[in-house]
C-alpha cells in the first residue's frame, strides 16, 4: 500500500546511500553527520506537510512514547521470595541450551571480528572478560550478553574504534536505566530502519558479492544456503546447516588428500645398516620387491579406500616387480578410524593372496590398541607385522630378502662374494691388528679420539649418537666388510658418534701410526686403500643423495 511504502522506502533509500557513501568517504564524524542530516530532512519533509510530532509519534513513526520515569525497578534480590522455583526447573534444559549456545556464538563473534578488523583476537583474555561481565551484569538482573558483530562492525566501520564509543554507549544506556528513555521518543523508526538494513546490506556485499572471486564454488554454494535457510527459518538452524554442509564437503576433501607422503622403494631407500658390496649388490637387483609407504594425516574410511586402491594397482602391476613387503610408516599418521580396520582386514586377505607381508612402523599406543582390538595384531598367520620405527622394520626386510638369494647365488664364485678384508687387500695385513671383540663393547666412545680406522671382518656393530639422556639414538647398523673411523682419521676430529659391537666381531684395527707407516712404506698399496674409502665415502654419498631424490618425487 502506498503507507507501507511511505514507511520502508525512505529508509531503504538512506540505507543505500550510506552503503555508497562509505565506499568514498571513511571518517568517524560520517555517521553522526549523515544520522543528524536525515533526522533534519525527516523533520523538515514533515513540517511541509503539516504533521506534527503528536501526529508523527501516534502514526508509529517515532520510537515513543517511553515511560517518565527510570526503567531500573532494583535489584532482582528483592524477588527472591516471591520466585517460582518449579518453573525455574521446567526451564532449566533450556537455560542449559541457551548457555551453551551463548557460548558456541561468542566464539562465532570473536571469529568474525578478526575477519572485520584483521586482526588477531586474544580468545583467552576476550573470553574471560565476557565471563567477568556477565557475573556483573547478573547480579542486576540482565540476560547473559556478549560481543554482538553487527553493533562491533558498524562502529569498526564508521570509525568509532576506540573505547570511547563504548563508553558513550554505557552513558547512554545508564541515562536511559536511571531516568527514562523519552530522550530516544522522537528518533525517526526510518533512520533506525536504514541504520539496520545497511548493516544487513553490508554483510550480504562482504559475503555474497567479494566472497565470489575469493571462495571456492563449493564454499560459496554453503554460504547462499546458509543465508536462505536463516531467511526462511532461523538464525540457528542456518548456522547447524551450515555446520552439517561444511562437515560434509570437508569430509569429501579430505578424502581426496594424498595419504601416502611418498611412494618409496627397497632400491631407493635402504635401512641405516651399511653392508658388504655382495649384499648391497643383492638389495640393488631385488630392492623392487619392498615397498615404503610413509603415512600422513588422519586415516578414516574414504582415505583408507585409497590406500588400499594404491596398494591393489601395485600388486597387480605386471611390469613392477613382485612385491614381498609392504612397509606402512604410521610415524606421521595422527589417528585412526574404527572403520580402516575392515580395510586392513581386506588388505590381510590381499597379502594372503599374493603371497607378500604387511609391516607396520611407528604406531602410537592408540594405534595399536585400535588395531589389536580389531584383531591384526599380533598376526598368527604372519602377514602382519609391527615394529618401533621404520628403520628396523626396513632392515628386517632386507635382512630376510638378502637370506633368500644368498642361497640362490651359493653357485658364485667366492671372489665374487667376498667380504673379508684380507682377500681384499692381501699385501696390507702386516699393518693390521686382528681382534676379536665380544658382543655389547664399545670400541669407539662418542668425544674421543678412535686412534684409527676399524674393518669389520665379521659379526656386525651399532654406530649410536648418544643424547645425553642416558640413552642413544640408532645411526647406523654395519657388517662384514663396512668400515668405521675412518672420517674421525681423515679430518683429525674426534668420534662424533659411539660405536658397539652388536654381536661377536672379528676387527682388523689400523693405527694412526701404521696408517702413517703405511703411507710411507708401501705408498701403492696405501693409494689402494684410499681409493677404497673413497669409493666407500662416494657411495656413502651416491646413497644419501638417491634417498633425497625419492623422498622428492
Amino acid at each position: 500500500t502506498p503507507e507501507m511504502l511511505i514507511r520502508w522506502v525512505p529508509g531503504a533509500v538512506f540505507a543505500v546511500a550510506l552503503l555508497i557513501i562509505y565506499h568514498y568517504i571513511s571518517h568517524y564524524l560520517l555517521m553522526p553527520a549523515v544520522l543528524t542530516i536525515g533526522i533534519g530532512l525527516f523533520y523538515v519533509v514533515a513540517f511541509f506537510n503539516g504533521v506534527s510530532v503528536s501526529e508523527l509519534e501516534s502514526g508509529g513513526y517515532l520510537l515513543g512514547p517511553f515511560p517518565e520515569e527510570g526503567l531500573f525497578t532494583g535489584l532482582p534480590g528483592q524477588y527472591l521470595s516471591t520466585f517460582d522455583w518449579n518453573l525455574f526447573w521446567v526451564t532449566l534444559p533450556a537455560i542449559g541450551t541457551m548457555m551453551i549456545l551463548n557460548a558456541i556464538s561468542v566464539l562465532f563473534n570473536y571469529s568474525g571480528l578478526e575477519l572485520i578488523i584483521k586482526q588477531d583476537v586474544d580468545l583467552d583474555r576476550e573470553l574471560k572478560m565476557t565471563g567477568f561481565s556477565n557475573m556483573l551484569a547478573g547480579l542486576g538482573g540482565t540476560p547473559p550478553g556478549y560481543l554482538t558483530l553487527s553493533e562491533t562492525s558498524m562502529a569498526y566501520n564508521i570509525g568509532a574504534r576506540s573505547r570511547l564509543s563504548s563508553i558513550v554507549v554505557v552513558l547512554l544506556c545508564a541515562f536511559t536505566l536511571f531516568f527514562g528513555a523519552n530522550v530516544l521518543s522522537i528518533f525517526p523508526k526510518v533512520i533506525l530502519g536504514g541504520l539496520l538494513l545497511n548493516l544487513g546490506l553490508s554483510f550480504l556485499e562482504e559475503w555474497l558479492y567479494d566472497t565470489w572471486e575469493k571462495l571456492t564454488r563449493n564454499d560459496y554454494f554453503v554460504i547462499v544456503i546458509i543465508l536462505f535457510v536463516i531467511a526462511a527459518v532461523g538464525f540457528l538452524e542456518g548456522i547447524v546447516i551450515g555446520l552439517l554442509m561444511s562437515i560434509v564437503l570437508f569430509v569429501l576433501s579430505y578424502s581426496k588428500v594424498e595419504v601416502v607422503k611418498h611412494e618409496l622403494s627397497g632400491t631407493t631407500f635402504h635401512s641405516n645398516v651399511e653392508r658388504s658390496e655382495y649384499l648391497k649388490r643383492i638389495i640393488a637387483d631385488h630392492g623392487e620387491k619392498i615397498s615404503i609407504l610413509p603415512l600422513q594425516g588422519f586415516i578414516f574410511f574414504g582415505t583408507a579406500n585409497r590406500l588400499l586402491d594404491k596398494v591393489k594397482e601395485r600388486v597387480e602391476n605386471e611390469e613392477a616387480s613382485h612385491l614381498k613387503y609392504l612397509i606402512f610408516d604410521f610415524r606421521h599418521v595422527t589417528g585412526l578410524d574404527s572403520s580402516t580396520i575392515n580395510s586392513f582386514n581386506k588388505l590381510r586377505i590381499m597379502a594372503k593372496n599374493h603371497g607378500f607381508k604387511v609391516v607396520f612402523c611407528s604406531l602410537n599406543q592408540d594405534m595399536t590398541n585400535q588395531l589389536r582390538t580389531g584383531g591384526l595384531l599380533p598376526d598368527e598367520g604372519g602377514v602382519f607385522v609391527e615394529f618401533d620405527d621404520l628403520d628396523h622394520g626396513l632392515e628386517r626386510c632386507e635382512d630376510e630378502l638378502i637370506e633368500q638369494y644368498k642361497r640362490l647365488d651359493e653357485e658364485l664364485p667366492d671372489s665374487k662374494k667376498a667380504d673379508s678384508f684380507k682377500d681384499q687387500f692381501p699385501g696390507i695385513a702386516e699393518f693390521f691388528e686382528e681382534k676379536l671383540v665380544d658382543g655389547n663393547t664399545s670400541i669407539i666412545e662418542q668425544g674421543k679420539d678412535p686412534g684409527g680406522i676399524y674393518f669389520i671382518d665379521s659379526g656386525r656393530i651399532t654406530v649410536r649418537l648418544d643424547i645425553g639422556t642416558g640413552e642413544g639414538i640408532r645411526l647406523k647398523s654395519l657388517g662384514a666388510g663396512t668400515v668405521v673411523g675412518e672420517v674421525s682419521l681423515y679430518l683429525g676430529s674426534k668420534a662424533s658418534a659411539s660405536v658397539l659391537t652388536k654381536t661377536d666381531c672379528v676387527i682388523y684395527f689400523l693405527s694412526k701410526d701404521n696408517f702413517q707407516k703405511l703411507n710411507l712404506e708401501s705408498p701403492g698399496k696405501a693409494a689402494e686403500l684410499h681409493t677404497y674409502i673413497i669409493k666407500l665415502l662416494s657411495d656413502r654419498l651416491a646413497k644419501s643423495n638417491a634417498t633425497i631424490q625419492a623422498l622428492m618425487r
